[in-house]
């Protein structure tokens, strides 16, 4: 049963989502769930409750800003997190994490494994120097993967982010 547990990573963009209506729907369905679970929205700056229209501004945004881009991982049709961030062109041209979100009740360390894999991928594909992380430290699957993605904790920013209720610090990453 080689197929019990596979993650595949998607990047959703500007490119994306113009010929397949009903895919879109469902992505943002998925993706309104997700942000509005409150265990899962510890490693970003969103507090549930979000409605749909606030998610579709917000996919609408992200689809059409020049550099900024999402990876999506899903199990099957079901989203287990995202990964959105921005790239930034010459003189220095590097990535920089805006967001990640993982389902923490299922597979969050494989999810947050996959997502930051993609990342790497496309800083290798597109020739960017450098990746920036900022993730809140209460979101152990995110730090978690990062470190053993190869990338040093550089920085801590204290009581930074306001998540479940109250200022937490946020680690800062970057890879090499």
């Amino acid at each position: 049963m080689k197929d019990e547990f596979s993650l595949e990573a998607r990047i959703y963009d500007k490119i994306w989502g113009h010929a397949d209506y009903d895919s879109d729907v469902k992505f943002l369905d998925e993706l309104h769930r997700l942000q509005n679970c409150p265990d899962s929205t510890k490693s970003t700056y969103r507090l549930p409750p979000v409605t749909k229209e606030e998610t579709k501004k917000w996919f609408e945004k992200l689809r059409f800003e020049e550099g900024k881009h999402c990876f999506a991982c899903f199990k099957g049709k079901e989203l287990l997190g995202y990964l959105c961030f921005q790239a930034f062109r010459p003189p220095f041209p590097c990535l920089r994490f805006e967001e990640i979100v993982v389902d923490v009740r299922k597979e969050p360390n494989e999810t947050a494994k996959m997502l930051v894999s993609a990342v790497k991928g496309f800083k290798e594909r597109y020739w960017y120097r450098k990746i920036f992380a900022y993730a809140p430290e209460t979101s152990e699957a995110v730090t978690e993967a990062l470190e053993n993605q190869g990338f040093k904790k550089t920085g801590s920013m204290k009581s930074r982010t306001f998540v479940d209720g109250y200022y937490v610090d946020v680690a800062v990453y970057t890879f090499p």
